[in-house]
């Protein structure tokens, strides 16, 4: 709220009632595997991200606050704590705990329905494109794409937030569900697994 209010950006003027409603039209994040290549073990696949996908996405819906965004972003290298400041925000901005002025609960539940449907139409708007040009979809993974059929480029590429880059080149990857997957690359294993699993929860 302070750093915005730096460009003159106030977030009362963004609050409405009736969050808990709004609340309710926000999409799913785009979370699936091609059930077909569970289990097998697949060379040359690639992934790429998207940039603070979600802060990204915000700037897109609401210009005026790109200056903030781009701000906190290069800073986050240097400050730990900003690595997940715009993350946080965005999550609260649809809590039950966001109350701003008379609004009552949930009041910026806008600002993350705009956020993060806008994050999966860009998803899908690439996973077409990526489609359309021949390479071959193994999964989503909320802000990011594992693919095979060479390295893709195209619009949206770049470094800024709500821009894409491939994060990794010509890895061997095996998915053991849409949430939980190993990968190697340059001969470093590394395992995934969205959530808590079983052994999270007996610690």
């Amino acid at each position: 709220s302070k750093e915005l209010a730096k460009d003159n950006v106030l977030l009362p003027n963004y609050a409405e009632p009736n969050g808990e409603k709004i609340k309710e039209t926000i999409q799913k994040p785009l979370i699936d595997v091609d059930e077909d290549i569970l289990g097998y073990t697949i060379q040359g696949a690639n992934p790429l991200d998207f940039h603070s996908a979600y802060p990204g996405a915000l700037a897109e819906c609401y210009p005026e606050m790109r200056p903030t965004i781009e701000r906190i972003f290069k800073q986050r290298k240097d400050n730990p704590e900003l690595k997940i400041a715009l993350d946080s925000a965005i999550g609260f901005f649809q809590s039950e705990y966001c109350k701003v002025m008379d609004y009552g609960p949930y009041s910026l539940a806008r600002l993350a329905q705009k956020a993060l449907n806008r994050n999966r139409q860009k998803m899908e708007e690439l996973t077409e494109r990526m489609k359309h040009r021949g390479y071959k979809i193994l999964a989503h993974n909320t802000d990011g794409i594992w693919y095979t059929g060479g390295v893709y480029h195209g619009r949206g590429e770049g470094p800024n937030p709500g821009e894409w880059e491939n994060d990794h080149v010509d890895t061997t990857i095996r998915f053991k569900s849409r949430g939980a997957y190993e990968y190697i690359e340059n001969g470093v294993y590394h395992p995934v697994v969205r959530g808590k699993t079983r052994l999270d929860d007996k610690k």
